[in-house]
């Protein structure tokens, strides 16, 4: 236990660590362990450099003392180790374990928030460089389409569903992306490793506000962010698919462009045998050949 209880504690960085020295809980524990854990924090904030900072020495004690007595009570499998350091976090002021309403949209469900978080500290446990953003996009796909009808924009035929994309860090670049949903009633990982290398490039075009009023829509193999202003972006499916030509993926269409050509779409595929098969080309594309 000892060794793991080290390592748990040199994962973290720098401010983490300073984090965690906020906690003021005390627990009784003998003064071996006491030094243990206090030495292996140190490690992580050059408290043997500090000199003048001495006064943070109760916080070493403090802090490390609460987590030996949280993880006293687990026992140390992989998934539990991961459930109760995250349990031992929540305890901590400042540590940045987001509470479910915050930074994440208050209509995400809990379990949700509560398997994205399980999901952060296994890649804290694991030394992963990647990180999950904070931010969860509600995915919207295409309802059941009736041609009688006389569609006005987009969001008549878009629904949402109980699913939320995540994006995967690395270094604060979006890299790839994580899709949580309902599995027979349950919320989990429905995919992850999809491509998400130019998501963010897209979001700054889409919201360069930042002002989150965004909608994320699946069709076709494809994802596309709407913005308030109602003009659509394809998300290229990767960097290199960019690449070849940034033109197309850098310029909106109006969303009314979009809906004539889903709708074009649809009926395509009740006329051919065998039925069309959406997804083969992105709505910006489709328009540039369109249009050449």
């Amino acid at each position: 236990m000892d060794e793991r209880i080290s390592s748990v504690l040199d994962e973290l960085d720098e401010k983490e660590t300073s984090d965690l020295l906020s906690g003021e809980m005390e627990f009784p524990i003998d003064e071996i362990t006491r030094r243990r854990i206090a030495s292996s924090v140190k490690k992580r904030t050059g408290a043997e450099r500090r000199g003048q900072r001495n006064s943070r020495g109760i916080w070493v004690v403090g802090a490390s003392i609460m987590l030996m007595a949280f993880l006293a009570f687990f026992s140390f499998g992989e998934k539990d180790l991961v459930v109760t350091v995250r349990k031992v976090m929540e305890f901590i002021p400042g540590y940045g374990v987001a509470s479910p309403a915050e930074g994440l949209g208050g209509d995400i469900p809990k379990q949700v928030l509560d398997l994205v978080e399980n999901l952060r500290a296994g890649h804290n446990l694991t030394k992963e460089k990647y990180t999950i953003g904070e931010k969860g996009y509600k995915v919207n796909y295409i309802r059941e389409i009736d041609l009688s009808r006389n569609y006005e924009s987009m969001n008549d035929i878009m629904e949402e569903k109980e699913e939320w994309l995540f994006i995967v860090e690395d270094k604060k670049e979006s890299y790839y992306s994580i899709l949580i949903g309902k599995d027979w009633g349950r919320y989990t990982v429905l995919m992850s490793g999809g491509a998400a290398e130019m998501f963010y490039h897209t979001l700054s075009l889409a919201d360069p506000d930042r002002t989150g009023e965004i909608d994320l829509l699946f069709y076709g193999g494809d994802q596309y962010l709407i913005n308030e202003r109602h003009m659509v972006y394809q998300i290229p499916a990767t960097r290199m698919d960019y690449e070849r030509n940034p033109e197309i993926f850098d310029r909106p269409l109006d969303e009314k462009i979009c809906l004539e050509l889903i709708l074009v779409n649809y009926e395509e595929s009740l006329n051919i045998n065998p039925p069309y098969q959406l997804g083969s080309i992105g709505l910006m594309e489709q328009y540039d050949e369109m249009n050449r």
